[in-house]
């Protein structure tokens, strides 16, 4: 026996299944290092020029992330509304940097492969960004218009998401019109989002309930504002990537300034966690 399975047996000298297992993880990795090594290299050097291009603001929107989840559980209160959002969050950080760059840059897929793979990714992203943003107005604003407002958007964004998956999945379709239907779930998302912002800042300027909170001390508001200010840069960034998408450049400037509007969400996120009262007031 090596000495490098010497230590995979148990007191009686056989192996247990645990020891089978983890062995053949290592013995797969040391025979495919320098697969991995390669794989590293080339992951990091396209991941390098991606950050160039886009003035290293996916660096920026991943501290901003990192620091939402930081202050959400340093301040953490056992509210529904509070647990959605934190998961968004966490959930934000998991999908975008974690997922979609370790799969992009990582690995090499042909064209069809990596659009479908982006693009579903980014549905269902926008169906999870929706679901929260639409049950945080849900409980904020609380009247019986506005659930019913809620749940008839959110049941009709979930069939749009439910086609266009089942379209991916069934269908020969193209790589344009994969990304064409996905920019189209996007603007439909950020434009009933959009709707609820201004929902809610008509009820702060019309309801008497919220002269007795401040603006600076009211989770709602820094959520709100962050999400309206993420919904009125993204919309127009969307639409004018859609028609650059063949300038490289171009499609690159629109993507950072998307970014940047998605940092300042989270900025705004973490604020509202470092507030002392409920997070729908």
């Amino acid at each position: 026996m090596s000495k490098l399975n010497s230590g995979f047996t148990n007191r009686k000298g056989k192996k247990t299944f645990l020891d089978v297992f983890f062995g053949s993880i290592l013995r797969a990795i040391l025979k495919n290092r320098m697969y991995f090594r390669a794989m590293e290299k080339f992951g990091f050097d396209k991941l390098f020029a991606y950050w160039k291009y886009t003035n290293h603001i996916p660096i920026i929107l991943f501290i901003c992330t990192v620091f939402s989840i930081i202050l959400g559980i340093k301040y953490f209160r056992k509210e529904s509304t509070y647990y959605f959002l934190l998961v968004y969050c966490i959930l934000a950080l998991f999908v975008i940097e974690v997922i979609l760059n370790f799969v992009i840059y990582f690995f090499t897929l042909n064209k069809i492969t990596y659009t479908v793979f982006v693009e579903t990714l980014n549905v269902f992203f926008a169906l999870i960004e929706i679901t929260t943003f639409l049950f945080f107005f849900k409980r904020t604003l609380n009247t019986y218009l506005i659930k019913q407002l809620t749940n008839s958007f959110w049941i009709f964004f979930l069939i749009i998401c439910i086609i266009f998956w089942s379209n991916s999945i069934t269908h020969n379709v193209t790589k344009s019109q994969l990304v064409r239907n996905s920019y189209i779930i996007n603007y439909i998302e950020l434009f009933i989002l959009l709707i609820f912002c201004l929902l809610y800042f008509y009820d702060l300027l019309t309801n008497d309930k919220w002269q007795f909170i401040p603006i600076n001390k009211s989770p709602s508001f820094w959520i709100t504002s962050g999400l309206f200010f993420y919904c009125i840069v993204s919309l127009p960034t969307l639409l004018i990537s859609d028609k650059v998408i063949t300038s490289r450049n171009l499609y690159f400037i629109m993507g950072s300034i998307h970014y940047i509007s998605f940092s300042i969400l989270f900025l705004c996120l973490a604020k509202a966690f470092s507030c002392k009262t409920t997070i729908t007031t």
